[in-house]
């Protein structure tokens, strides 16, 4: 390889410029600006809300710039925008099933750390109550540890 070794002394290190800081948001709000992402006119989140500011003639700020959720009028029933966009029964439904999904490893998770040494109603370990129940009734193992966690007032699993 015999590529020369290009000279490097010409190079300088913008951040040790005292203008650093501006030049850097000058160059991002240009890359946004040119790829549309962020409309240079845009009058922000808190448009028509308790948090727009008159700065000067024709220009509002948000106070404060980042919002917590339960301030952005769109997120929240009754704000600006909130009901702008019908509901969409695939998002409800997509939503619904995380929930169980997400419910269904929940009880999952109990059962991965079932605690069979604990006492099923001050009597029995709970691993021997667990065992009772597939003997006896037929259970599979995870209804039975299930079944021993729901019907104890006092374990520590619930």
């Amino acid at each position: 390889n015999d590529a020369p070794i290009p000279n490097q002394s010409h190079r300088r290190l913008l951040w040790k410029n005292p203008n650093w800081a501006k030049w850097r948001e000058e160059a991002i709000n240009s890359i946004l600006n040119y790829f549309g992402a962020i409309h240079p006119g845009t009058v922000g989140w808190c448009a028509g809300t308790k948090y727009s500011q008159d700065h000067h003639k024709h220009h509002y700020e948000c106070k404060p710039e980042t919002p917590s959720l339960n301030m952005i009028p769109w997120l929240n029933e009754g704000g600006v925008g909130f009901d702008h966009c019908p509901p969409n029964d695939r998002v409800a439904n997509t939503i619904k099933r995380t929930e169980w999904q997400m419910q269904k490893i929940m009880e999952e998770d109990k059962l991965v750390s079932f605690c069979g040494e604990c006492k099923y109603k001050n009597f029995i370990s709970c691993s021997d109550r667990a065992k009772y129940l597939v003997d006896n009734y037929g259970n599979n193992p995870v209804e039975a540890k299930k079944n021993t966690i729901k019907d104890d007032e006092n374990c520590k699993k619930k």
